[in-house]
């Protein structure tokens, strides 16, 4: 018997024989949960055509022959059923579905005409098109030019913390376009490895959902999500030209707010603007209060930042008759930029002046102090960066330690749960999200 190719293969068919590469080879788990979902792969023939298969979670112990990625293989005794998933992974009315009984047979002929890789790649410019009537996830490929590293959220609609990590890819044409990864795929991301890489940085991210936030298309991950670093496809050599410049190396973007939890905000005490002005630091030198009130303007009358040591963040002085600087505890040392913000809040009442300093201003303005440092053409200490003066009139809950003298030191900031868009309002995704309309599938399904 001949063997089945994929466009031949129809939902509820048994399959003798056929021949494929393992284009991609994954192992996700279930929704919202700990729990494997078997052994995912996708296979491509000859023909160019790809399938979705799966080896089910309750066969993965006893399925020891498993293929390998890149590999072709002679595939005896399986079965197909119907592509029924919320959302397909591959464009075809059936997948696979492999158990012990599936033989794998690699095949040793290295010059098999099979391509290498099975993408459904869309531009940057498609995707706010494809967004409505979504059926198949998409791929994207790019140069990565940032990353905000995993970090944990509050997501409403599921009352928890999730694990939270954003790409920022850029195409030929310097458009970029964010994608979120979430759940497993946002705490398996290893940024460590990314950065040991020589740019550009060239990737595939496959099996993406369009999703839209504050107005802007984005993509968000789904637990079939995969990264393929620097894939051999046509693309790849203009890409690497295009984006062989200086300042093309991926950025490593500051930490986003850490959001308080409902039952972490009523274990804090609240105080309006005007309490602030009147709070005794000897009875709160260990007790943190929150207020939340709208940034008014900025002080530059002592700077913003300072000339801190590497060590302990305490401020450098000038050596007596010298260019170095020094520390009180870690003696000379090379001075670090570091931030030190003098911010007007108010309120409908009242007026008062915080200091925001370290971590709390790195996710204030999502910079490191030299990196904004870094942005200016002619920095100095009184002009202040625009990624600063942006955070003017908004709305944030300040988590505040009022110190001796009447300072008030800035502990954390978050956005203000009153007035910024819920995280859940992102679509946290880290499974297939429900299955659209009956109407959608039909007009926009392509078999």
């Amino acid at each position: 018997m001949a063997p089945t190719f994929i466009r031949d293969i129809e939902p509820f068919q048994f399959i003798e024989e056929m021949r494929a590469r393992v284009a991609r080879i994954w192992r996700p788990k279930k929704f919202d949960t700990d729990i494997y979902d078997g052994l995912h792969y996708v296979l491509i023939d000859e023909r160019g055509d790809a399938i979705h298969a799966i080896i089910d979670e309750s066969h993965y112990p006893v399925v020891t022959n498993k293929m390998e990625e890149g590999r072709v293989y002679d595939i005896f005794r399986c079965h197909s059923r119907e592509n029924d998933f919320p959302f397909k992974v591959i464009d075809h009315e059936a997948h696979l579905s492999f158990n012990r009984m599936t033989e794998f047979k690699q095949v040793q002929d290295s010059s098999s005409p099979i391509p290498r890789y099975a993408f459904n790649l869309l531009e940057f410019s498609e995707l706010a098109d494809k967004k409505e009537d979504q059926i198949v996830l998409i791929d994207v490929y790019g140069c990565l030019k940032s990353i905000m590293p995993e970090s944990q959220v509050f997501v409403r609609n599921k009352e928890k913390m999730e694990s939270k990590c954003e790409i920022t890819l850029e195409n030929l044409r310097r458009e970029d376009v964010r994608i979120t990864l979430w759940g497993d795929n946002a705490r398996q991301f290893d940024v460590q490895a990314v950065q040991n890489r020589s740019p550009p940085i060239l990737a595939v991210f496959t099996s993406l959902r369009i999703t839209e936030f504050q107005q802007r298309i984005t993509l968000s991950g789904t637990n079939h999500t995969c990264m393929i670093v620097d894939p051999q496809i046509p693309q790849r050599q203009e890409y690497r030209n295009e984006f062989s410049k200086p300042g093309d190396k991926v950025k490593i973007l500051a930490i986003p707010f850490k959001q308080a939890t409902q039952e972490e905000l009523k274990d804090r005490q609240k105080k309006t603007v005007s309490e602030l002005n009147m709070l005794n630091p000897r009875l709160y030198s260990s007790k943190p209060v929150c207020c939340s009130a709208k940034i008014a303007r900025f002080s530059t009358h002592n700077s913003w930042w300072y000339n801190g040591c590497p060590i302990c963040r305490k401020q450098l002085r000038q050596k007596q008759n010298s260019n170095e600087m020094s520390c009180i505890k870690h003696e000379t040392q090379q001075p670090l930029p570091c931030y030190r913000v003098y911010v007007t809040i108010e309120d409908r009442e009242n007026e008062a002046i915080l200091i925001v300093m370290g971590e709390a201003a790195e996710q204030l303005f999502g910079n490191t102090c030299p990196e904004l440092l870094n942005k200016q053409q002619e920095p100095t200490r009184q002009a202040l960066p625009k990624e600063i003066e942006n955070t003017i009139g908004q709305q944030y809950l300040f988590e505040i330690q009022p110190k001796s003298h009447g300072e008030l030191i800035v502990k954390s900031i978050s956005p203000d749960p009153q007035s910024f868009v819920a995280v859940s309002e992102q679509h946290p995704t880290t499974a297939t999200p429900d299955r659209p309309s009956t109407e959608k599938k039909k007009n926009s399904g392509n078999k």
